[in-house]
């Protein structure tokens, strides 16, 4: 029998057990030799998606229902949540008999289902009295299930308990002050990419790497494409370190690209868990290299997108190009990008000639700076009885007097940090280097 999602399904058949006495009643009927298939969901999320289409299932085609563990009490519910604030009670031991038209001969389909929670899984059991009776009302459960799948076009975050609904950023792309044909990047291989069929009938899969110094619009950028894929029903989700913590990549990927495809993959700070062997150890790294090779062989697409300040650690074996087709440097704003944000986030202009983007890699400007000026110019106005606008050569002082200390002087990160301070003292040929395509 075909498999539901990514649940394992075994066929089994049952054989009545009729005396031959004349005067024993034998009232197995036409289920003496019975077929049936059984589904094993192994994860959270899918365990919930299974129980809520069971509990459709049941509503609508169940006769008779009990609670699998005790046949005399009614199906014992629990809750789940199916959005950021919405939950749903639903069936989860429930055994009931189901009846249906629809068999090419005219006449109806009986049979049974189970459904029960068994430690760390949920199976599901379809039982009728042939093969053709089976196949309809799997095909039946199937199709709640496929249809009726709440993580479909929502924002979400596999977290290291599983997968949680987020609220989705009120971010959009405006608010992304870059150059053109970075934004030219964005819409055509992450929305137009995952919101036009004839794009994905030519390949099921697009890499994206966003690099560059923190704080110059990376997070900002996957902000504003979950805001433009939500309003088009793609779903998004957030992958992290976290996620591997209780979940294996493999079932990770697995649950990605059964349930939620076509999606907005982001794993943030990947060289968190894509760092160079050479110079560090990672029981992720291969597995996600399988992964993300298994993609093009998926039916629906996936968008993946990777965000880092450190791209020289990153391993080369990551970094190619069949596995990310678009390395897109987010760098630091120009002197008109800087006035360009401060006007947007402050409703006025800044001062003239007061945002200009320093020569110096260490003194650089970047749209967190600005966001932070306008912040500290509010609270001083507020603190002093002032308006912003009179406070905002003050706060520019104040920001750059706290934040250029630490402020990242190359894409490199750290790095040179630890050099000039003698922290790294491996040979330099053995210190992580930056790949060729990031150089």
């Amino acid at each position: 029998m075909p498999t539901a999602g990514g649940s394992d399904a075994k066929t089994f058949m049952c054989q009545g057990s009729g005396s031959g006495s004349s005067n024993v009643k034998d009232l197995t009927g036409g289920f003496k030799g019975c077929s049936g298939v059984f589904k094993i969901y192994k994860h959270p999320a899918e365990q919930d998606l299974a129980k809520f289409a069971m509990t459709m299932f049941a509503n609508k085609y169940a006769t008779l229902a009990c609670d699998s563990r005790n046949m005399a009490n009614s199906p014992s519910t629990h809750t789940i949540k199916t959005g950021v604030t919405s939950s749903t009670t639903v069936y989860r031991d429930i055994t009931a008999s189901v009846s249906f038209g629809g068999r090419q001969s005219g006449g109806a389909v009986h049979g049974f289902v189970q459904a029960i929670q068994l430690d760390e899984v949920y199976r599901v059991c379809f039982a009728a009295e042939d093969n053709e009776s089976v196949g309809m009302i799997e095909a039946r459960y199937n199709a709640l299930l496929e249809g009726h799948n709440f993580f479909q076009g929502q924002s979400l975050r596999y977290s290291g308990e599983g997968v949680e609904f987020i609220p989705t950023p009120a971010t959009v792309m405006a608010d992304a002050i870059l150059p053109a044909e970075t934004l030219k990047e964005y819409d055509l291989n992450v929305i137009q990419f995952l919101t036009r069929e004839d794009l994905q009938a030519i390949t099921k899969k697009r890499g994206i790497i966003l690099h560059g110094p923190p704080g110059t619009g990376k997070t900002t950028s996957v902000k504003a494409m979950f805001h433009v894929l939500k309003d088009a029903g793609v779903t998004c989700v957030y992958i992290s370190d976290a996620s591997f913590i209780r979940h294996s990549v493999e079932e990770v990927f697995s649950f990605i690209n059964t349930y939620l495809a076509p999606c907005l993959v982001v794993f943030e700070d990947i060289d968190l868990i894509a760092a160079d062997r050479r110079t560090n150890s990672s029981r992720i790294i291969g597995p996600l290299l399988s992964a993300m090779n298994g993609i093009e062989e998926t039916s629906k697409p996936l968008v993946i997108l990777a965000t880092t300040n450190r791209p020289e650690i990153l391993d080369a074996a990551v970094t190619r190009p069949c596995r990310f087709d678009r390395k897109i440097l987010i760098d630091y704003p120009t002197t008109e990008e800087l006035n360009r944000l401060f006007r947007k986030i402050a409703g006025f202009a800044a001062p003239k000639d007061l945002l200009v983007q320093p020569a110096a890699a260490d003194k650089k400007l970047t749209g967190a700076h600005v966001e932070e000026l306008y912040r500290t110019a509010a609270l001083t106005a507020r603190q002093t009885k002032r308006s912003t606008k009179e406070c905002v050569v003050e706060a520019l002082e104040t920001v750059q007097r706290h934040f250029m200390l630490v402020s990242p002087r190359t894409v490199q990160g750290f790095q040179d940090d630890q050099e000039e301070a003698g922290l790294d003292d491996r040979p330099r040929a053995l210190r992580p280097q930056a790949p060729d395509q990031f150089r």
